[in-house]
């Protein structure tokens, strides 16, 4: 009896699960995923104006973003760079150096990830002025391939040309040594005594570049130095301006200058050696300029299945520079101001950092930028600056007036700074020549002789307003 009963009780269950499924309509969407992609590389690549067929910049790199926009993950999801070349001679101007699938692997929904390619530009005069149509397929598992978008950006003066859509644009290159590499570093990796870097097999790693330029120049691209053999591969940027956005791709900004910090990461794919260097560009009048520095400061990369000693730990490197305004030659009482400049071209933090500045006793009236403590006991600035991030950088400054007496004499000021974590850096000497005094002749040179003052500098306003005083 109580089996029927239980019968019955699941038999009216089930009749009432099958009449609340009938009422559903028939349409209910299942989860699914679904892609989109861009590319977010710059058009422009380029060729040594000069020595376009034995120049350094040959091999660009290709970014794509791909992104789920669905609500399941994305299985096998893969990307594919195809590029159409005109013909220099016996090959594309254009080529591919790397795979032309780019494999990300399983997306999440909502998830982004990079897919990055190496092209290399045919070394010929011929080149020069080409333009490569790119296009970019992102597919995965039971998604349907898209093709991927591209930004048309209209860069200042020297983007004239190749400022469509999904192209290369071979531009002309001049190599200046305004742009400059300021130092690698390699995380989880072991740096060796000839300079070189470790890195273990099958681990993830990240390569810090720490760069410059001329913050005068309308922009600066940094694009990624890229190995094709597929011993390294890449799968992740970041770049910061220092006048300029953070961006996780190489497009240039219009804030550009300063200093630019480029984070690469990477996997180790294979056993082998492999250079990483750092290309920079910007852009003044109509030309392109590039660093000239490039792979004459390259780091080279050894993946390995041991590392020789413990990972290398990332220090601070600070820079401490110091110039004056007026510089070289000054006149007596000519008032003149300081300014020391710091930079952290290291990968870590400096704490503490703090700046000094003994000041020469032929310097008057010193009065320092708000920040700074002057001691007249010991005639020392100090400024206590606290930390300072890797690529971080600013600058103090103080004004003085320059004795009246000091005609013929050399002054010599030098700053210093320190941290937790060192000792001392110095800025180097900033050296003034005070031009010489003459005799003053006439009315007030009685009195001048009483006051016990021999001499007076040339077009020195406040002694010749005292000399003004004396005469009338």
């Amino acid at each position: 009896m109580i089996r029927s009963l239980r019968r019955i009780g699941l038999f009216r269950a089930s009749c009432a699960l099958t009449f609340l499924f009938a009422l559903l309509p028939s349409g209910v969407a299942h989860a699914a995923a679904a892609l989109s992609a861009e590319i977010v590389s710059w058009q422009i690549v380029g060729l040594d104006s000069n020595q376009p067929a034995s120049g350094t910049p040959e091999i660009f790199m290709v970014q794509a973003k791909v992104t789920n926009t669905g609500d399941a993950t994305a299985t096998n999801t893969r990307l594919t760079l195809s590029l159409a070349s005109p013909s220099c001679g016996a090959s594309a101007c254009i080529a591919l150096a790397s795979d032309p699938i780019y494999t990300v692997g399983s997306l999440a929904p909502g998830a982004t990830a990079d897919a990055f390619w190496t092209i290399k530009v045919a070394k010929t005069s011929s080149a020069i002025g080409t333009t490569t149509n790119i296009s970019v397929t992102a597919e995965a598992d039971n998604v349907a391939p898209v093709v991927a978008t591209q930004q048309s950006r209209t860069p200042p003066p020297c983007g004239k040309s190749g400022t469509a859509s999904n192209v290369l644009f071979v531009a002309r290159l001049i190599s200046q040594a305004r742009n400059d590499v300021l130092s690698y570093f390699v995380s989880s990796g072991f740096l060796r005594p000839d300079g070189s870097w470790e890195v273990l097999l099958g681990s993830d790693f990240t390569v810090s570049v720490l760069a410059s330029t001329s913050t005068k120049y309308q922009e600066i691209s940094v694009p990624a130095s890229i190995d094709p053999s597929g011993t390294i591969v890449p799968f992740a940027t970041q770049f910061n301006y220092g006048l300029g956005t953070p961006s996780d791709d190489d497009i240039y900004t219009l804030n550009a200058g300063g200093d630019v910090s480029a984070i690469y990461s990477y996997r180790a794919a294979a056993l082998g050696s492999v250079q990483v260097a750092q290309l920079i560009y910007d852009c003044s009048g109509n030309s392109f300029h590039y660093n000239s520095d490039y792979l004459k400061d390259a780091i080279t990369i050894h993946v390995v299945g041991q590392l020789s000693g413990p990972p290398t730990a990332a220090t601070p490197l600070m820079r401490l520079t110091k110039t004056s305004n007026p510089a070289g030659t000054v006149d007596a009482g000519e008032p003149v101001t300081f300014t020391i400049s710091y930079q952290n071209t290291g990968f870590a933090d400096a704490t503490n950092f703090t700046i000094t500045d003994q000041i020469d006793p032929l310097l008057g009236n010193i009065t320092p930028d708000a920040g700074g403590a002057y001691d007249p006991a010991t005639r020392t600035i100090t400024w206590p600056i606290g930390t300072v991030p890797p690529g971080g950088s600013g600058s103090v400054s103080f004004t003085a007036t320059i004795d009246d007496f000091a005609g013929g004499k050399t002054i010599r000021n030098t700053a210093s700074g320190r941290s937790d974590q060192f000792t001392s850096i110095s800025s180097g000497t900033v050296s003034l020549t005070v031009r010489p005094s003459l005799p003053v002749t006439g009315p007030a040179s009685e009195l001048l002789a009483i006051l016990g003052w021999a001499s007076i500098g040339f077009g020195i306003s406040l002694s010749s307003r005292r000399l003004e005083m004396m005469t009338f």
